[in-house]
């Protein structure tokens, strides 16, 4: 089963995320922040990690800085789910920090963002 990390400060969002990763047999946990999302990093060992950008304690370009730290040990693919329009957590910068992905929230409904996910997780061995 694929273990997807969402790091995200959006509470009924992120629930609605976890729901639909669900219905696809995926487990998913959520992290309110940055600083939240490392620590669920090093005990949930995600597959995949879809981070918004605009968050309390602990942004997105810094989740992503940290994150370059422990990626050998702990390596996960990256999807920016984000709203935020700043120049700093642009697509190039988060991709320059690992994100596969950088796509506006709106651009996402939950049939898009299964489509996203599923290009990104090989099927696991039988």
């Amino acid at each position: 089963m694929y273990k997807i990390l969402i790091i995200d400060d959006d509470a009924p969002l992120s629930r609605g995320y976890q729901d639909v990763f669900k219905r696809e047999g995926w487990d998913a946990s959520i992290a309110v922040n940055g600083q939240e999302g490392l620590k669920a990093v090093k005990q949930y060992k995600p597959d995949l990690i879809m981070v918004d950008m605009l968050m309390p304690v602990m942004g997105g370009v810094d989740f992503l800085k940290e994150y370059q730290k422990i990626k050998d040990t702990y390596p996960a693919k990256i999807i920016v789910a984000t709203n935020s329009q700043e120049p700093d957590e642009s697509e190039m910068v988060v991709k320059q920090l690992g994100a596969l992905e950088y796509k506006r929230k709106t651009e996402l409904g939950p049939r898009e963002l299964v489509e996203l996910i599923k290009k990104y997780l090989e099927p696991l061995p039988k």
